[in-house]
């Protein structure tokens, strides 16, 4: 139960699907190296990775380090509780 309104929030979103590649996955591992002393992991360098490939501009995220890339808009759907 807990969640469940967020993730359909998530999922009323137009999103896309792409294969991990190997020319993604080199790209990723470049983004990796390039990005991992800001907090990208794997995970967050393939989604970078994959942004770049689509020519996506924004992302809906609540990772706080795919919300510091400043090429990235990044929206964050969980509302913070005060």
């Amino acid at each position: 139960m807990i969640g469940r309104n967020e993730l359909r929030l998530l999922l009323s979103f137009p999103f896309a699907v792409i294969d991990l590649d190997y020319d993604l996955t080199t790209r990723a591992i470049d983004l990796l190296a390039k990005y991992s002393q800001r907090g990208i992991g794997g995970r967050d360098a393939t989604i970078l990775a994959t942004a770049e490939t689509l020519s996506l501009d924004g992302t809906m995220t609540h990772d706080e380090a795919l919300k510091r890339m400043d090429w990235l808009k990044a929206l964050d759907p969980i509302l913070k509780q005060k």
